[in-house]
């Protein structure tokens, strides 16, 4: 089994030994000031020049991820997290602005920051994933 699927699976900690639990229990503002987390979460088959340590997709992880359902509410997990950070949620039709909306669109929403590059790899990585509802909607 991979690096991710083990990290994914719960099992195994990333490179700087935090689990996928961890990760996904930090506050907001952990989650703004660290910047190697995001790779480990939303992977791409491309290397990050921000986290060269990140796993990287290959087709054996992309079936995994499209098959197996732990893997895929761990996902929905993460996705749901990022959301919240950004002050969105997922709904019946789509994703729409959260409760927290107002406190949380100041740092992505109305400048441009490194959470624009954050969103469009979550996006991708959706996509490779087989969650192209919520990359659609997002």
């Amino acid at each position: 089994m991979s690096q991710l699927l083990r990290f994914y699976s719960g099992s195994h900690p990333d490179h700087r030994g935090r689990t996928l639990a961890e990760i996904l229990r930090q506050d907001d503002f952990w989650l703004e000031m660290k910047h190697d987390y995001i790779q480990w979460l939303f992977p791409l088959a491309e290397p990050s020049r921000a986290s060269p340590n990140a796993p990287l997709l290959d087709g054996a992880t992309i079936q995994a991820f499209k098959t197996d359902e732990q893997l895929r509410n761990h996902m929905r997990a993460a996705f749901v997290r990022m959301l919240k950070f950004y002050g969105l949620r997922v709904n019946a039709t789509g994703i729409s602005k959260a409760d927290n909306w107002p406190d949380r669109k100041g740092n992505w929403f109305t400048q441009n920051t490194h959470n624009s590059l954050r969103l469009t790899r979550m996006i991708k990585s959706l996509h490779a994933l087989g969650f192209d509802w919520w990359a659609k909607n997002l």
